[in-house]
């Protein structure tokens, strides 16, 4: 085997192997002969069938598997021998493969750029500090205290408003004669203020009185989810039945013990409960913002080319991770290739900017020696099975795809190397 870089074109590389007749002469030849020892042809034991005519019969597959593994072979070795390291699959171009000749092909890839780190400590990096405020805390109380009102009554001579609750009948009609499909219904328990109907209904309520009725003259929007009447007019004949308001329990230690935490009893405990999870919950937001702030400072400080077919490969992953997220919020097809033509910039930028941090991150890694072991990969996964209590075995088995390993592996290093940058910047 004799192979040559062809050409050299920023990342992309060409090489050239050629292959002599005597190495294909030999694949093929021990190619027929296992054939020939497993073959059974009629009037011959198993494996005394005429070369000749085993050679007649399976030329052309055979050679077709031969040039295969050849190709395979002496492409990694040719690889190895110029110390090439691909990030990219080749693209092969054969010459003329017949059975008395040796053959040549070119194989066409990109490979990863040598990296030369500029400067990946001493950074200037800001984090801000996490605090909570008195409202933020309330702001969650009076959630919780949202979710254990009860409806009642509004027994005061006064007429809807926002927030109130109405029971209604209500008939919808698109002409005269011509109700609304699944435009009807009676006892409908409806918030005012929630926009859980269209522009102008609840709006129409604010200010009814109990038994009252009203005409509602409305226009569905133009992008109504079911287009067979959107944009177009419909009247609401509307009966208000009874008006119902919230009402809040009162927050005391009896509501507190309701929310069944028996580590939290009272409600200055479950103050400083809801304070602590909101601390923790900034301080992690902070964090998040402090490490996207090491990558991209990582990036500006070390300019490098990437490869292509890399940026092309991670541009395609994210746009499939988008497509479940907008197919889960109703998009079309249409809609979706819109919504790719419209962010492409956006998909390329993000996907060169996870390339470029990770291929640094990788350099660096092996330049501080960071990089986790096997053990610690290993390590990492019991923890998780142990944390994970009766659903430890789904983790166990999660993990036991080697694609999903190697993902945590590259987790770990990542959260080894910016750690590291932290630990050796000044954090403001």
């Amino acid at each position: 085997m004799k192979s040559t870089i062809e050409s050299t074109e920023g990342l992309k590389k060409t090489i050239k192997v050629e292959i002599d007749a005597e190495a294909v002469k030999a694949a093929l030849e021990k190619e027929f002969q296992k054939i020939q020892k497993n073959l059974v042809l009629p009037g011959f034991r198993k494996g005394k069938a005429p070369m000749d005519q085993v050679r007649a019969t399976y030329k052309g597959r055979v050679i077709s598997d031969v040039v295969e593994s050849l190709v395979n072979a002496n492409y990694f070795k040719a690889i190895q021998e110029h110390k090439l390291h691909p990030v990219s699959m080749p693209q092969i171009d054969l010459s003329e493969v017949t059975d008395d000749k040796g053959f040549s092909f070119t194989a066409t890839f990109e490979v990863k750029p040598e990296i030369k780190l500029k400067k990946y400590k001493d950074f200037s990096l800001n984090k801000k500090e996490a605090s909570v405020s008195e409202e933020k805390v309330q702001n969650i109380i009076t959630q919780i205290l949202e979710s254990k009102a009860e409806k009642v009554p509004v027994f005061e001579d006064r007429a809807a408003q926002e927030k109130d609750f109405v029971d209604i009948n209500f008939e919808g009609f698109l002409s005269p004669n011509e109700p609304l499909p699944n435009g009807a219904a009676n006892n409908f328990m409806l918030e005012l203020g929630s926009n859980s109907f269209i522009p102008g209904f609840e709006e129409g309520l604010v200010g009814a009185k109990a038994g009252s009725e009203r005409v509602l003259d409305l226009t569905f929007p133009e992008d109504y989810q079911a287009t067979e009447i959107a944009g177009k007019t419909v009247q609401f004949k509307v009966k208000i039945n009874k008006i119902l308001k919230k009402q809040l329990p009162t927050f005391d230690d009896k509501l507190v013990e309701s929310l069944g935490d028996a580590s939290v009893k009272t409600t200055e405990e479950l103050k400083e409960a809801i304070k602590t999870d909101l601390l923790k919950s900034e301080e992690d937001q902070n964090l998040k913002a402090l490490q996207e702030e090491v990558l991209k400072t990582l990036i500006d400080h070390n300019p490098i080319e990437l490869p292509e077919s890399l940026v092309q490969q991670q541009k395609e992953g994210l746009k499939a991770n988008s497509k479940n997220s907008l197919q889960s919020q109703g998009f079309g097809e249409e809609e979706i290739k819109d919504y790719y033509k419209k962010w492409d910039e956006d998909f390329t930028k993000n996907a060169k900017d996870i390339i470029h941090s990770s291929l640094l991150m990788d350099a660096i890694a092996e330049t501080e020696n960071l990089r986790p072991s096997e053990k610690d990969v290993d390590d990492k996964i019991q923890e998780m099975i142990q944390m994970s209590g009766p659903n430890g075995q789904r983790v166990k088995e999660y993990y036991s795809d080697m694609n999903r390993k190697d993902n945590l592996y590259y987790k770990l290093m990542e959260d080894r190397v910016i750690s590291f940058i932290i630990e050796n910047s000044k954090i403001n």
